[in-house]
């Protein structure tokens, strides 16, 4: 969870992004739909399928390849502005990508937050048409003019090449690549082939809503099919959604390399899966994973090969997201969605008394949807932003800076080779002091920052505190290469206190200590902002 305004605003930003990202390829795939005439065919022909497949297959490749991007950004800025004490870690080995990630997705993020595609889209009149009709990219694509990922985000996310002085950003390997044939099987039955196969049981009604006039019948039964087609354009873009989203088994395979765990943290209008998932906690203990759903875990595909699923179950449409935590974290505090969707869950245990885990789940449904408990705590879940990007930079860069100072110093104290982590680092720091630039964020005394940034790291950890953590993280080093975090996490801790000794006696200058009991509002963070070093 966010210790902090800048973390809240980093995982915030995040959020929005994603799913501004899903509005995107929504657009884009609606286009595609009605430039290809699917919402007219009762019966859709095979040549047009694959080509239909074929366009899909080479948007999505994009969209994820952007999701992954988009993933390590939010990891990499908020391990360095939440958790300082944390060695970045490389996961795998790195590619180099576009650099294009750094744009905002659109200046009017907040109102297109509010008509975004979400799993339950197709229960509000004409959503489709107010995706489409929520950008003037809504043009209608001809049957062979692929649509182009700049057309709907605008030209600053098209490539840049490195004569336009970005360069390339280090991108971490994908944990789950996306599978072409298990994409194309479940696009063809959500979309034209489960469209067609309504279509024709419609089609075959003698009789509807009691009347079986041939005029009015007909009427009926057109109205019905467009209908459908609209709720297959959906369903087919909801599992798209899901498939090219890369983020969550990125956010899970990072948190697992640095030893941190994570919590569902719960995007708008969330459903009940979802927040019994949340109520869990950290790493949904209490047995969620091994006995909600098997499907969740390895299921076969329509092509007969088994697919494995992430830890983060996800729905189709689904617009949670995963938050990194510390589990030697001195003062834990979960995310304010984790925290709501814990309260819905203590409301409703009296329902759910000496049940097992998917009777629980199933009376919680009951209790969420019947409305027995108030759900309107999770109806606006959408967070102030906090902190601006140039804050989040003016921690990110110096924490980078800090990062590359202590590994040099590990490598040589310790003899172990950690080239690749420090040359990772150095091409992430290169990559932010770029987007400070292009940003034209002016001037500031980076010698300062980076002495701010060790001491404000240092400043967490009482002597106390200090000590128990190191103790943890000597149970966690098995001696593998797995545990790697485990031996340089106490010696990044030990270092930094090195450097500022007396940091935690005033830890009030860089975070928000406050106790609980003192909060007004748990939910608004006031940690002190860096001071500015323009001097």
């Amino acid at each position: 969870m966010a210790r902090s305004t800048f973390g809240a605003g980093v995982t915030e930003r995040y959020y929005r992004r994603t799913r501004l990202l899903s509005l995107a390829m929504a657009i884009v795939l609606r286009g595609l739909w009605e430039g290809m005439g699917l919402k007219d065919r009762r019966e859709v022909p095979a040549g047009v399928i694959k080509q239909w497949l074929d366009a899909v297959i080479d948007l999505l490749r994009n969209f994820h390849e952007m999701s992954l991007a988009m993933a390590q950004d939010y990891f990499v800025t908020f391990t360095l502005s939440d958790l300082p004490e944390v060695p970045l870690q490389v996961v795998g080995d790195t590619r180099q990508v576009w650099s294009g990630l750094d744009v905002q997705l659109d200046d009017d993020i907040d109102s297109l937050s509010k008509v975004m595609l979400t799993g339950r889209v197709a229960q509000v009149a004409d959503a489709s048409v107010k995706v489409v009709e929520s950008t003037a990219a809504a043009v209608e694509h001809e049957v062979n003019g692929l649509p182009n990922v700049a057309e709907v985000m605008g030209e600053e996310w098209a490539e840049v090449d490195g004569d336009q002085g970005d360069d390339p950003l280090a991108l971490m390997p994908d944990p789950n690549p996306m599978d072409d044939t298990n994409v194309r099987n479940r696009l063809l039955f959500k979309g034209p082939k489960g469209f067609e196969k309504k279509a024709q049981e419609i089609d075959a009604l003698t009789r509807v809503n009691g009347d079986d006039t041939p005029g009015a019948l007909e009427e009926t039964k057109q109205l019905r099919i467009e209908k459908q087609a609209d709720r297959s354009w959906v369903r087919a873009t909801n599992a798209a959604v899901t498939m090219v989203d890369a983020g969550q088994d990125f956010v899970e395979a990072a948190t697992a390399a640095h030893g941190l765990g994570y919590v569902r943290a719960l995007g708008p209008n969330p459903c009940s899966f979802c927040v019994a998932l949340a109520a869990q906690g950290v790493i949904y203990s209490q047995g969620a994973w091994d006995e909600s759903n098997a499907r969740f875990r390895t299921w076969t595909g329509s092509a007969g090969g088994v697919m494995h699923g992430g830890e983060a179950k996800v729905h189709d449409g689904c617009q949670c997201r995963l938050e990194p935590v510390s589990l030697v974290d001195p003062t834990p505090t979960l995310p304010q969605s984790v925290r709501r969707a814990q309260r819905l869950w203590q409301d409703a245990e009296g329902y759910m008394k000496d049940l097992a885990w998917p009777d629980k789940l199933a009376a919680f449904r009951e209790a969420y949807h019947g409305g027995d408990i108030d759900r309107e705590l999770l109806q606006e879940m959408e967070r102030d932003r906090l902190s601006t990007e140039r804050d989040e930079l003016r921690l990110t860069i110096p924490s980078l800076m800090m990062q590359i100072a202590h590994m040099e110093d590990y490598m040589a104290e310790t003899g172990t080779d950690v080239s690749r982590q420090i040359n990772f680092e150095k091409e992430q720091l290169e990559y932010y002091l770029q987007k400070w630039n292009k940003r034209d964020y002016g001037k500031t005394d980076w010698t300062r920052e980076y002495q701010w940034v060790v001491e404000r790291a240092a400043a967490i950890w009482p002597p106390d505190k200090f000590d128990e953590a190191i103790a943890e993280y000597a149970e966690m080093d098995d001696g593998t290469e797995t545990t790697e975090f485990a031996r340089q996490a106490p010696h990044f801790m030990k270092w930094q206190r090195d450097q500022a000794p007396d940091a935690w006696k005033t830890p009030e200058l860089y975070w928000d200590v406050r106790p609980a009991e003192e909060v007004d509002n748990p939910d608004i963070f006031i940690d002190p902002l860096m001071p500015e070093f323009t001097d």
